[in-house]
């Protein structure tokens, strides 16, 4: 046990237990829990949808109730940064995938922006593995 709360202190020595409290997208008291409206109470700042801790050493951190923008990050600095994408619903397989769609002429009646065949011969009756790109919703998901 003596050995794993040296261990524990050599890092504390090594980086500081500093954090820095980032938070977006406004929302109400209400629909928020006990300890998290505590929590905004306690640092004297709005009521906040989103909230994020991130690991920083003493000299980087920010005072309560800044704005963090782009000119706080370092040119050629790396960025991991993720979004949500637009929800576009029920989308052809033209749109979705760039299917190129059958012809205007020949017999083609109606059927323009189909996709077309995706299955194989009369011997599976199923589509084969990799064969899933078809009619389907676009957006919406975590990127």
């Amino acid at each position: 046990m003596r050995e794993r709360e040296r261990e524990r202190e050599r890092e504390r020595e090594i980086r500081p237990l500093c954090a820095s409290d980032w938070m977006w997208t406004k929302k109400k008291e209400k629909h928020l829990r006990e300890p998290e409206v505590g929590h905004f109470r306690a640092q004297g700042v709005p009521m906040k949808r989103k909230l994020r801790e991130f690991p920083v050493t003493e000299d980087a951190l920010l005072p309560v109730g800044t704005t963090l923008d782009i000119r706080h990050f370092v040119p050629g600095k790396h960025v991991d940064v993720t979004g949500i994408t637009k929800g576009k619903g029920f989308q052809g397989g033209m749109k979705r995938w760039g299917f190129k769609g059958m012809p205007a002429s020949h017999g083609q009646s109606l059927s323009h922006p189909s996709i077309g065949s995706t299955g194989n011969r009369a011997g599976k009756r199923r589509r084969g593995r990799g064969r899933g790109r078809g009619p389907n919703t676009i957006g919406t998901y975590s990127s």
